[in-house]
């Protein structure tokens, strides 16, 4: 590699080599997940085009306490503080208004994103400033450069944030909305539909893109009983489906039948079926390890991570007629 002092100047090759935050706002939730998106202007001269290697060359740089400048890494680690895909994927932007940056088009400007995510392990909130290198390949060698000012007139960087994650508690941050699907709720025989997001919490309602129930369901009858066969059973269908899970420790006998596909299902919510029934013939076993709760772990729009409680409103008789959060 050639020397310093023979050392091209950047802006014999380049016109402009700057980084935007293209995003909403610069910042993000630290839960590895959700992206801010940064893009970078490359114009190269007309005499000297970008090779496809240099384009390839393109990174987005971080300083470290002793100046040093290493590449930001590329990857899904959340244990990392930052890292960046090449991809965007499904999880929203952090809300802003920032006005997206329109790069131009012309055949000498090249313009690559990068969509930057903070780790969990991102202590504090500690703002992370992002640089652009590029690598320069010629004949006579290869040059490296960062746009940290060294070259003048080259001096661009942009500031990414994590926010604050939302704290969320159940219930009061949580729509719980219930629709009867079946059957007559003051009967036996009854089907119930929770459909279940966050709530309240920055905004009316924050969607699910992921989730699950553990265990997948849960049973109460009317009285632990052997001559019992009034019981209320409980199963689940992820955000954006309709198929109920259940549990399958429950023994449910040979004649009820769980409702299989969800009637009403809310996008982005988590449905939570409570089924009654007057021919689940009673079985301790079940009555006693599969009463609940069940722990719901989902994951938001925004990537953050959410845990509650679901289990019957109580004990009695008529505890098995709804459910409750918490």
């Amino acid at each position: 590699m050639s020397t310093h002092t023979s050392k091209p100047r950047l802006d014999d090759w380049l016109l402009e080599l700057t980084p935007f935050v293209t995003s909403p706002s610069n910042r993000v939730y630290p839960n590895g997940r959700q992206q801010v998106e940064v893009t970078v202007l490359v114009e190269s001269r007309s005499r000297h085009p970008l090779k496809p290697e240099e384009r390839a060359s393109v990174r987005l740089m971080v300083r470290d306490r002793l100046g040093r400048f290493s590449p930001l890494p590329e990857g899904r680690e959340a244990s990392l503080p930052w890292f960046f895909s090449h991809t965007r994927n499904a999880y929203l932007e952090y809300p802003g208004t920032q006005k997206r940056e329109q790069a131009a088009s012309p055949s000498e400007v090249y313009t690559p994103g990068f969509y930057v995510s903070a780790g969990k392990l991102d202590l504090g909130q500690r703002p992370e400033t992002l640089y652009v290198g590029i690598t320069r390949y010629t004949d006579e060698g290869q040059y490296e450069y960062v746009t940290d000012g060294t070259e003048p007139g080259f001096n661009g960087n942009v500031e990414v944030r994590t926010a604050e994650i939302p704290t969320f508690q159940a219930p009061g941050n949580y729509t719980f909305e219930r629709t009867l699907t079946a059957g007559d709720g003051a009967s036996d025989i009854f089907t119930w539909e929770y459909a279940l997001a966050g709530a309240n919490v920055q905004q009316p309602v924050v969607r699910f893109v992921s989730g699950h129930m553990v265990p997948a369901g849960m049973i109460q009858w009317s009285d632990r009983n052997s001559s019992v066969t009034q019981a209320s059973n409980v199963g689940y269908a992820p955000p954006n489906e309709a198929t109920f899970h259940y549990n399958p420790a429950i023994k449910l006998g040979d004649f009820f039948k769980p409702v299989e596909q969800a009637k009403n299902p809310k996008a982005g919510h988590l449905t939570i079926v409570l089924q009654g029934s007057n021919n689940i013939p009673y079985d301790s076993q079940s009555a006693i390890n599969q009463n609940g709760p069940c722990v719901v772990k989902a994951v938001d729009v925004y990537g953050n991570d959410h845990e509650l409680r679901v289990s019957f409103k109580g004990s009695s008789p008529a505890g098995r007629f709804e459910l409750v959060l918490a």
